[in-house]
């Protein structure tokens, strides 16, 4: 059996290191940690191209380097399964909510809708003044209404409803 002498221990091959100076395994979790927190931001707050002085579609698509058969739609309020599905239909989406170029505006409000400006070719997700029977308190309010027209009772076809708001 052959004992060896313990071997001197120095600066060079110590295995801990000095306070002031940072492991090599820690260099190489900052640089694995500064890749992700980019991806990390590029993917949840991408650079928005708007331009918000452009009235018309055909400008508005030449701005952003697209082909006048492209559909343009814009989408507020969430709804992240449509954007991925127009997205792969083909579809652009336009990042300013008030822009007036778009061929069909989804949101999640009436109220973002100018129903006035719209064009023949313009789709939207809402009809104007129609808050009456598309909302449940406006649809509530209606059928409690019938029984002073038709004498119809809706507690006999219509779950109770009550609107908390009054």
């Amino acid at each position: 059996m052959v004992l060896k002498k313990p071997a001197k221990l120095d600066d060079k091959n110590c295995h801990q290191a000095p306070d002031n100076e940072e492991t090599p395994a820690a260099k190489k979790k900052k640089e694995f940690i500064e890749p992700n927190l980019k991806a990390f931001m590029e993917r949840n707050m991408p650079k928005l191209n708007v331009f918000l002085d452009i009235k018309d579609m055909k400008t508005w698509k030449k701005k952003n380097h697209l082909d006048e058969e492209t559909k343009v739609f814009i989408c507020s309020g969430g709804y992240g399964f449509l954007k991925k599905t127009l997205r792969k239909k083909g579809w652009v989406e336009n990042k300013d909510p008030h822009s007036p170029c778009f061929d069909l505006k989804w949101t999640l409000k009436s109220k973002d809708i100018d129903h006035n400006a719209l064009s023949h070719s313009q789709l939207v997700n809402h009809f104007p003044k129609a808050q009456a029977i598309t909302t449940k308190v406006g649809l509530m309010h209606n059928l409690k209404n019938l029984i002073w027209f038709n004498n119809i009772d809706i507690e006999t076809f219509y779950p109770r409803c009550y609107d908390l708001s009054l």
